[in-house]
Formats: C-alpha cells, structure tokens, sequence
C-alpha cells in the first residue's frame, strides 16, 4: 500500500480500520519479500513495531504459511532488550567505561 493509495482510501470514505489493515498486511508482505530474498528457514522478529499484536500473529501466520520458522519476543516485550542494554551502558559509562560498538 502506497501513501498515495492511503490518501485515496481516505477520501473515498474508507474507514480508518480498513486502511490500518491494508497498511499492516502491506508491512507482513513485504517481511515475506525480505524472507523469501534471504532464504533463511528461520526468522526472527525484534523491535518495536512488533510489539503491535496484529503486525505480529499475521506476519507469524503468514511466515507459517510460507514454510518459515518464526521466532518472537514471548515472555519479554521486544523493545526491552534495547531498553536493557541502553540503560546497561548509562551505568556501566558512569563507572568510566566506554562504550564499544560490537555490532
């Protein structure tokens, strides 16, 4: 779903519920894109936009269908680790460490 196809959809009348649905299976195909592009059996999801429910079970459910195997936050939400090492530097950099870019 392009942005020009969303501002149709609103002046047409749609209702805000359909254009997020349309929005959010825009977002699941294009995860499926990326998956199929890297060949990749397993998949993981992390990072903030899955802490939306429906983002998450439909692109779950779609990965599923696609013979993926999905793997996501279930006992923690998905911006806590970002959230767990961010505040894990702010201490560790008071004590007088530096932080060192790993990634």
């Amino acid at each position: 779903m392009r942005v020009k196809e969303i501002l149709e959809d609103i002046h047409s009348g749609s209702s805000l519920s359909n254009i997020a649905a349309k929005f959010h299976n825009t977002l699941v195909e294009m995860i499926i894109a990326v998956a199929k592009c890297v060949g990749e059996e397993k998949i993981v999801l992390s990072g903030g936009c899955f802490q939306n429910k429906y983002l998450t079970e439909r692109t779950i459910q779609r990965l599923r269908a696609e013979n993926f195997c999905p793997y996501w936050h279930q006992r923690i939400p998905p911006m806590m680790v970002a959230s767990f090492w961010d505040k894990s530097w702010q201490f560790y950099g008071k004590l007088g460490f530096k932080k060192i870019d790993i990634w």
